[in-house]
């Protein structure tokens, strides 16, 4: 769990307006967005859940500058067709929880002109254990397209063949 929340520590998006706390808490992802507002001192907002209209709100209200979200919530902010102008405030919209479509991601940053900036983990891991970064968004987007990003600090991984177990 710490590590994870280090991983907030050194986002290069330090929100200074209150986090958008809407990840169901039986989970890891709004314990975590929870825990790290908590302990980084920043207000937050409470969602009851996720809605494009709570969300877009919050975002124009309090000119946020990043959220976190499902592949789900951001496909029904694209879907919504929300106006760019209303996420002006945004610099990435950050996520993760699953894989993200290339296609969605594409729609996306084309639409809202910022870039879609991903992370994966699990419950198990106590959140994210690979992620994109800004950096590596500028870098990589176009010639890594689907990969997951780089390990966190302090996370290892291998590519082993399915069948074998061999790396």
């Amino acid at each position: 769990m710490f590590r994870s929340l280090e991983g907030s520590f050194q986002s290069p998006v330090k929100e200074t307006n209150p986090v958008p706390v809407f990840w169901p808490m039986g989970g890891i992802g709004g314990n975590l967005t929870l825990s790290a507002a908590v302990i980084e001192g920043h207000p937050f907002i409470l969602f009851e859940k996720f809605t494009v209209e709570g969300i877009v709100d919050a975002i124009k209200r309090h000119a946020l500058t990043s959220i976190a979200l499902t592949p789900t919530m951001l496909r029904m902010i694209y879907d919504a067709n929300v106006p760019a102008e209303d996420l002006s405030s945004l610099i990435a919209f950050f996520g993760g929880s699953g894989p993200l479509d290339p296609a969605m991601q594409d729609k996306v940053e084309e639409r809202y002109g910022k870039p879609v900036i991903w992370a994966l983990g699990a419950t198990e891991f106590c959140g994210t254990a690979i992620a994109w970064t800004l950096d590596l968004h500028r870098e990589f987007s176009r010639t890594k397209r689907g990969s997951a990003g780089r390990p966190l600090s302090g996370c290892h991984v291998r590519i082993t063949d399915p069948d074998s177990g061999e790396p």
